[in-house]
């Protein structure tokens, strides 16, 4: 049983309400790269549509998006401000500003300086600056993301630790191959939390000289896993390595 309320105003309002509200990053057919012809410093972001939202929240569908930003270039389709810099993130933004979309590189994940004249926003993806300021190879397809050049985490603790990674302050999931230095039989534990209690998301037991494993882990602290290695009846000198290689927003 249910009310069946009469059309009026009122209704046919919410209903209009409803019908034009988006929420902001949502996105169809995305993908983010390298530029192929300029690699090292430009990036390209491809979608069917995207939906950007002005502050107050108001929603623009834009489609057939086909973008490149340039950290070397200032403002609209380039960096929002200040010059380029290594050992940085950026996030990347597709702008609005009634007429034109473009594209912009921001190291804030949350508010970009906005180029004049250009309100609405959305956030995409990010990309690693490296110590020679050139972007690591990356590839963004919908919410997960493959990067290559990441710098290894060696576990060597026995007690739960915190380990800081790099990746963008806005993946929740981060996913690792693992190698294992071998001194005795052992597990290896990484956590999304700094809880040894709380929920495991990966647990290896090491049995032989060298193994190799995938894992993932959900982030609770951005850019943060907590890991540690296990003996039965105590002993150190393993270790494991993480080559984190790929995440997901």
């Amino acid at each position: 049983w249910y009310e069946k309320k009469p059309i009026n105003a009122t209704n046919a309002t919410n209903a209009t309400n409803a019908t034009n509200a988006g929420i902001r990053d949502i996105s169809r057919g995305l993908i983010v790269k390298n530029n192929v012809t300029n690699p090292n410093y430009q990036v390209d972001i491809d979608a069917d549509e995207i939906i950007l939202q002005d502050s107050s929240g108001a929603p623009y569908r834009t489609t057939a998006v086909n973008l490149t930003a340039d950290v070397a270039v200032s403002g609209v389709n380039g960096l929002d401000t200040g010059s380029e810099a290594a050992f940085t993130w950026y996030y990347i933004w597709v702008i609005y500003n009634g007429t034109t979309v473009a594209g912009l590189l921001s190291t804030s994940s949350t508010a970009p300086t906005m180029p004049t004249g250009y309100t609405y926003k959305a956030l995409v993806g990010a990309i690693y600056n490296n110590s020679s300021s050139n972007f690591l190879t990356t590839y963004q397809q919908g919410n997960k993301t493959r990067c290559g050049g990441l710098a290894y985490i060696t576990v060597t603790e026995i007690a739960l630790t915190a380990k800081t990674l790099v990746i963008p302050v806005t993946a929740k999931i981060v996913k690792f191959d693992t190698e294992s230095s071998y001194v005795i039989d052992h597990n290896q534990y990484v956590h999304p939390t700094s809880s040894i209690v709380d929920r495991v998301f990966y647990r290896q037991e090491i049995k032989a000289t060298t193994e190799f494993h995938r894992g993932y882990c959900p982030l609770e602290t951005p850019q943060t896993i907590y890991a540690y290695i296990s003996v039965l009846g105590g002993g150190t000198g393993n270790a494991m390595y993480l080559y984190i290689d790929s995440w997901e927003y």
